[in-house]
């Protein structure tokens, strides 16, 4: 499971599209891509890509994923598809041995990765835990900052690279320490902190964009 997070309008749909077309570019496989609407088409080059629409190709997305079992399918993408996303399904389906891109309309590592667990009944959560840290390949987390004197859009990432650190913690269920342990994932990790000091020193950000984007981010997840 390789997860894909960010609030409405922060171009995660536009990453998702990269994602899929980078396979397509280097893999000969059967790319499944579920959301709705479409919002992208892809002309086939290594890869076969299936795109079904909610409610319109497909009810649920549970039977999204009875459609990749029948048809082997090696990559399943579930884009925006609001509505109530089925955690269950997806992670019984990605315990099977099956890949899948998961994007989450969610800012930051700790808020993506509660979502999924507070989701169930406390009483599974032990298990959704275990789950999780065994399944998860990474979470890459996407917020654009809007730059106010050249007037356009940048973009800052929190990313999460799973390795055994990191899949002890969440074994445990210890969510909330996972930004304090960054620095012990694997390579690529980042917050979003470390990501906005980058855009500063680069001087791609002024810094109270920087400034208030962090407050907010802070805020946000109490």
């Amino acid at each position: 499971l390789f997860i894909m997070a960010g609030p409405a309008r922060s171009g995660i749909s536009t990453s998702l599209a990269a994602f899929i077309e980078r396979i397509n570019q280097t893999r000969a496989a059967h790319i499944l891509v579920i959301e709705d609407p479409i919002e992208f088409t892809f002309e086939a080059r290594l890869a076969c890509i299936s795109q079904r629409q909610l409610k319109k190709d497909l009810h649920t997305v549970e039977q999204g994923i009875n459609f990749a079992k029948r048809m082997d399918v090696d990559v399943m993408v579930i884009g925006d598809v609001k509505r109530e996303v089925p955690f269950k399904a997806i992670l019984e389906y990605v315990n099977g041995g099956h890949f899948v891109v998961l994007s989450m309309q969610t800012l930051g590592i700790q808020n993506t990765l509660e979502k999924i667990v507070i989701s169930f009944p406390e009483s599974d959560r032990d298990h959704i835990c275990n789950m999780v840290a065994r399944d998860l390949v990474g979470v890459c987390s996407q917020a654009l900052l809007f730059h106010p004197v050249e007037q356009r859009l940048v973009a800052a990432h929190e990313i999460l690279m799973m390795n055994n650190t990191m899949r002890g913690i969440l074994q445990k269920g210890r969510i909330n320490q996972i930004e304090g342990n960054i620095a012990s994932s694997g390579e690529g990790s980042q917050l979003f902190e470390q990501s906005c000091n980058k855009l500063l020193r680069e001087n791609k950000i002024p810094r109270e964009t920087v400034e208030g984007f962090l407050a907010m981010f802070r805020g946000a997840k109490g």
